[in-house]
Formats: C-alpha cells, sequence, structure tokens
C-alpha cells in the first residue's frame, strides 16, 4: 500500500503547523482506481514515500515492481485525472552510486550502483524525469541518506 499526503498551503511560514495531511490508502494492483476516489479530484499535490527497500538481489522484480513501474504508473494517473501540480518523491541519496567526489543535485546519468534498493529507486528518478518531460506533472525529489522513525 502506498500512502499519499495532501497538503493545503494557507501562506503562513510555519506552514507544516497548520497544513492539512491526509492519507490515502493506495492499493498498487489497482491505480487506475485512484481516477474515481473524490477526496484526490481537488489535490494540487502528492507525497509518494513507499518503497521497496531490500537490497536482496532475488527481490530485484518485486524492487523493480514497486519502486520503478508504480512509482511511474501513479505519476500517469495522477497527471491525467487530477488537477495535481506537484509529486514529490521521496528517493534516495545513494542514486547518485558509489562514485567518488562530490555529488550534484541534478540527476545522476552515470552511477556505479551496487545494490536492488539504489537500482530500483535510480530508474524511478530517471523514469519519473521523463515522465514529466512527456506530461505536465512536475516532479521534486527527495533523496535522503537515511529515513528513520515509526
Amino acid at each position: 500500500m502506498f500512502e499519499a499526503i495532501e497538503i493545503r498551503y494557507d501562506g503562513n511560514e510555519d506552514w507544516l503547523a497548520v497544513a492539512e495531511f491526509e492519507v490515502v490508502e493506495i492499493d498498487f494492483e489497482n491505480i487506475e482506481a485512484l481516477a474515481d476516489v473524490p477526496c484526490l479530484k481537488g489535490i494540487d499535490q502528492i507525497w509518494h514515500s513507499a518503497a521497496e527497500m531490500t537490497y536482496n538481489p532475488g527481490k530485484l522484480d518485486r524492487a523493480i515492481k514497486q519502486n520503478l513501474n508504480a512509482t511511474t504508473h501513479l505519476h500517469r494517473v495522477l497527471s491525467d485525472a487530477t488537477q495535481c501540480q506537484r509529486f514529490y518523491y521521496v528517493s534516495t541519496a545513494y542514486t547518485a552510486g558509489m562514485n567518488s567526489g562530490v555529488a550534484e543535485e541534478n540527476l545522476h546519468l552515470e552511477p556505479t550502483l551496487i545494490n536492488v534498493y539504489q537500482t530500483s529507486k535510480w530508474s524511478a528518478e530517471m523514469s519519473l524525469a521523463h515522465a514529466h518531460q512527456c506530461r505536465r506533472l512536475s516532479v521534486t525529489l527527495f533523496r535522503p541518506s537515511i529515513v528513520t522513525g515509526k
């Protein structure tokens, strides 16, 4: 399941304290059904943070299905079926790969990837960059090095 978060910004500088979040459970096996979900019709942004976080090479198919295919499909459906203006995607700092030196804040076109998680998240970033060029829904990438909590 994916949790979508809607944020309504009212101009207040302490926007997170006054933002309204609505978590929507999404069945990735039936993303097309999103077109009929009333609460998604009026959203202006979506935050996608769901991920298959495996490093196991035996789970590559599962990671690609969740991190690449479902993400790209979600972007397409939301672009076509809603008034959404921005797609926020939580990726990983490690899409820069294992290259030495400074990792620039842009798309990494030739990283040295060493595990399933890096590869599937990098693939999703590349797919979203392409999808943004083909559709009106803008994309913002977040690349944290670690996410903790319950």
